[in-house]
């Protein structure tokens, strides 16, 4: 696999975004709740083969059903994810209503539920994460970086701010997760749940940089139980962080268990979002 090849493929439809450059349109601090609100009978889960090109510096999220996989590519490399989960449907959900729930205290991906399992090491091919109420949720069945991170949260507006930034200059992982999950009814940044930064690799006792994924590398995961994931395509390009320079990534969904089939092949199969 090449990566010129590569980026012809996933990007014969070109986006309006430039993958090159720091994204012109910042969010605002705090991401405005979205227009669109999804309800219980018509949620939208992605259940046939689909790809979604997330912009650099921007977020995405999708209901998926148990028993279908996803995966993440990143494009360019060196590009951090950022991938957060709730159980759908969500506490107070009702079908007389029709109402979907509360995702502020819906069941979510947990780093310290899954670090307990893992005894404090990252996952691996055939590993689960889990959610806070101890149960598997997503689980990591292909592989080609094998580094992700646990530990840090996503990037924030207060973040950059502290790095000279004026609010809404510069977008963030946060913002980015309540305009994804906004459909889905999340309003504020204190509702944002610690994330699962895939492809990071957090230097622990040793000099690393802080990514590892070349262009075209990838992962999938298997959907254990019926929930809607977020990513974040990272903002943070500190210090080198993201190559300096932040990318599109890709998420494709709907994919058989067991699809291992290379990205070309895959992405061909797949309609566009």
């Amino acid at each position: 696999m090449t990566v010129p090849n590569m980026t012809k493929t996933l990007h014969s439809d070109c986006c309006p975004h430039c993958s090159r450059r720091r994204d012109p349109h910042p969010a605002p601090s705090a991401a405005p709740a979205s227009s669109m609100h999804i309800i219980l009978s018509s949620i939208p889960y992605r259940t046939k083969p689909t790809r979604h090109t997330i912009p650099a510096s921007h977020g995405y999220a999708a209901a998926l059903k148990a028993g279908t996989s996803f995966r993440l590519i990143d494009i360019y490399g060196n590009q951090v994810i950022d991938m957060s989960a709730f159980t759908l449907p969500f506490p107070g959900s009702s079908n007389a209503t029709n109402d979907i729930g509360n995702i502020a205290s819906a069941e979510h991906f947990s780093p310290s539920y899954t670090l307990y399992h893992t005894s404090g090491q990252p996952i691996t091919v055939g590993e689960s994460i889990y959610t806070n109420m101890d149960r598997p949720l997503l689980k990591l069945t292909h592989d080609n970086v094998k580094t992700h991170d646990m530990t840090f949260m996503s990037c924030f507006p207060r973040l950059y701010e502290s790095h000279g930034f004026k609010p809404g200059e510069h977008r963030s992982c946060a913002s980015n997760m309540v305009e994804a999950f906004g459909p889905f009814g999340m309003k504020h940044l204190t509702e944002v749940k610690d994330p699962f930064n895939v492809f990071q690799n957090t230097p622990n006792y040793s000099l690393k940089p802080l990514n590892t994924s070349k262009a075209g590398d990838w992962c999938q995961f298997e959907v254990l139980i019926d929930c809607v994931v977020g990513w974040s395509c990272c903002p943070y390009d500190l210090g080198g962080f993201n190559g300096g320079k932040v990318t599109d990534v890709m998420v494709l969904m709907g994919l058989d268990l067991d699809e291992g089939r290379s990205n070309e092949e895959v992405t061909r199969d797949c309609v566009d979002t």
